[in-house]
């Protein structure tokens, strides 16, 4: 699977949310001939393991999102984990889904 990461921006004091999920970067990426902005990686609450979550659908929708699972996502995770790590990020464990 074609995988690129056009842009990505890691969170300097990044919050954990209500469920203890902490959004530690936002990225542009392409998935091959599809384009998402403004997806995150994320620090699981659960168990500190990196997953990602698609983008909103709409802008200031953030119920609904673009639902990135199984091989998609860890591919993503994968594709971004050098460049979060060079950019300075911390990524002790990857979510393997």
């Amino acid at each position: 699977m074609d995988i690129r990461i056009d842009s990505m921006k890691v969170l300097n004091a990044p919050k954990p949310n209500r469920r203890g999920d902490t959004v530690v970067a936002y990225l542009d990426l392409r998935i091959e001939w599809l384009t998402l902005k403004g997806a995150a990686l994320v620090r699981l609450g659960s168990d500190g393991r990196l997953s990602v979550w698609g983008p909103a659908c709409l802008p200031g929708d953030g119920l609904r999102r673009v639902i990135l699972s199984g091989e998609v996502r860890k591919d993503v995770v994968a594709a971004a984990l050098p460049i979060f790590e060079a950019l300075g990020g911390a990524a002790e464990r990857v979510a393997a889904e």
